[in-house]
């Protein structure tokens, strides 16, 4: 989930920047953010939890293997997210 909040933040933030430029605000690009955000993280959430589910029967090594990844990615992808955010409080939309 993480690599297509990215994604999607990072096509959106660009389709929007006329808007933010005629606007003269970049609460737009952020708002993108926060919610492209929100998805990678959420998706970590889902990952913590399937690593952590009790099964009936024992989770597999890869099973739980793949579910910490899942977190890894979120986490990698919620960074790269927060630092493109960032980009927004320090550039304007115009500059983009």
């Amino acid at each position: 989930m993480g690599p297509v909040a990215w994604g999607a933040a990072q096509l959106s933030s660009y389709a929007a920047t006329p808007l933010a430029c005629g606007s003269g605000s970049s609460l737009l690009p952020l708002a993108i953010h926060a919610i492209a955000l929100a998805a990678a993280l959420a998706g970590g959430g889902l990952s913590l939890r399937a690593s952590r589910a009790p099964d009936a029967a024992q989770p597999t090594r890869s099973a739980r293997f793949v579910a910490h990844l899942g977190i890894a990615a979120a986490l990698l992808f919620g960074l790269a997210i927060v630092l493109q955010g960032a980009a927004d409080l320090v550039h304007s939309a115009c500059e983009r």
